[in-house]
């Protein structure tokens, strides 16, 4: 079985945000039983509906600009399976989205062993999409230090999103800042 961790909600079909703000620490110490994924975001674990709106996220903030113990996403356990971590969602499978002006101050660290796959973006760790829904994500910014101190099968990590496996995503005016 997998593990969704948010700082707002585990997992979920539908959730629309704004304004809203994450100051929590969000970390994973537990191993997810047999080939289940870990999905870790700053507001959302992991979000799959087919065919549906995940909602419009505006003016979100994940952390703070002035203390860097708020909103960082740790996880410390191994997984045999695949790693989803993001400042604002973890995994995105199957979904819509609409994503602008989020910004992302919290650290991102994995320190654990994956079997699979390790993908860290600063608002969205993998979107996964079998369908042909359309995804945005635009005008945000990532401040955060991203990071896996542990070598994986395969690593994905970025700026804005770790790893796109839909062609119906895009991705503008993003400004990473983090090391």
């Amino acid at each position: 079985a997998s593990i969704n961790l948010g700082g707002i909600i585990g997992g979920t079909y539908y959730a629309s945000f704004t304004d809203c703000k994450n100051l929590g620490t969000v970390e994973n110490k537990a191993q997810a039983a047999g080939t289940g994924n870990v999905n870790i975001g700053g507001f959302i674990g992991h979000h799959n509906q087919n065919a549906s709106k995940l909602g419009t996220i505006t003016n979100c903030v994940n952390g703070s600009s002035t203390d860097a113990t708020k909103g960082n996403l740790i996880n410390s356990s191994p997984s045999n399976s695949e790693l989803h971590m993001g400042g604002f969602l973890g995994f995105m499978q199957n979904a819509c989205s609409d994503i602008s002006g989020f910004t992302n101050y919290g650290s991102i660290t994995n320190t654990a062993s994956i079997k699979s796959w390790c993908c860290i973006g600063g608002v969205v760790g993998l979107i996964k999409d079998l369908t042909t829904n359309t995804n945005t994500i635009s005008g945000c910014n990532n401040y955060g230090h991203l990071e896996t101190t542990v070598a994986t099968n395969r690593v994905s990590i970025g700026g804005a999103v770790g790893f796109i496996d839909n062609s119906n995503t895009s991705v503008s005016t993003i400004k990473n800042y983090g090391n």
